[in-house]
């Protein structure tokens, strides 16, 4: 099933899409390392948007490089995956989620690996080489064998997390990019600055005496395209709140569809 892309939703692929594109495979130096940070409003179509970049990667036919979708959910991951398959059903072979049974299988290239955090935690079979003590961990893959991308959906992160488990994730995450040193990195992110001083604070060594850091910058959807869409409303109609307060109990309409326009600012 294809589907038609919004306006906002295809300038948005296209963007990020290109940026991987030269990274990749044009002039840029090997040593250079960069991130795209994703802020589109809750109902922008954010998985639409993933989906599209992802199809015009593999659109390119290249043989050297593969996706990670990297999320702290289960149910997320599985959901993206399934929308990701409607979306673009040519890619239903190369979705992969990967766990304990398949990571020994190898990475191959042109294919999407959707990994939960928790599949990395201390305990898993996936971080200690399995029950079979001649079996590898994770992270002594061939990670350097080809181009990698990361795609980190942190949308939902303290969605449902404690600050415990959203720390543990974020230890995680960065032993992961450390390690696995993807050449460029799309974030999804409900704070995309904070994403951004995360991904630039990351140090990447490229050989015994060279050390970098992402480039990052934020990619940011206008509310005001997503709402003349119709996507979503700009409006409040019909809705109550219960708001407590010294001053009164009324809900400032207008002060909020202020802050709104704000936080597209």
């Amino acid at each position: 099933m294809s589907i038609e892309l919004k306006k906002y939703q295809k300038n948005a692929a296209d963007f990020i899409s290109r940026n991987i594109r030269d990274n990749l495979w044009t002039t840029k130096k090997r040593n250079e390392y960069e991130s795209n940070i994703l802020k589109a409003v809750t109902g922008a179509g954010k998985t639409v948007i993933l989906s599209e970049i992802i199809n015009q990667i593999d659109a390119e036919e290249k043989e050297d490089y593969c996706i990670f979708w990297l999320s702290s959910l289960p149910e997320v991951n599985e959901q993206s995956r399934l929308k990701i398959e409607k979306y673009n059903s040519h890619l239903s072979n190369k979705l992969v989620t990967l766990d304990s049974s398949n990571y020994l299988n190898g990475l191959k290239p042109q294919h999407i690996y959707f990994l939960n955090y928790s599949k990395l935690s201390e305990t898993s079979n996936m971080n200690k080489g399995g029950a079979d003590s001649n079996n590898i961990s994770f992270w002594e893959l061939p990670f350097n064998k080809m181009k990698i991308v990361f795609i980190i959906d942190e949308a939902h992160i303290g969605s449902s997390q404690s600050a415990q488990a959203a720390k543990a994730n974020k230890t995680i995450l960065n032993k992961l990019i450390e390690k696995v040193k993807p050449k460029f990195v799309v974030g999804a992110s409900a704070t995309p600055e904070d994403f951004k001083s995360f991904i630039e604070g990351i140090n990447i060594q490229v050989t015994s005496n060279t050390i970098v850091n992402y480039k990052a910058e934020i990619y940011a959807v206008p509310i005001s395209e997503v709402c003349d869409s119709g996507m979503i409303k700009s409006e409040l109609t019909n809705v109550s709140f219960k708001v407590q307060s010294s001053i009164n109990n009324s809900f400032n309409v207008p002060l909020f569809l202020d802050a709104l326009k704000k936080y597209e600012e």
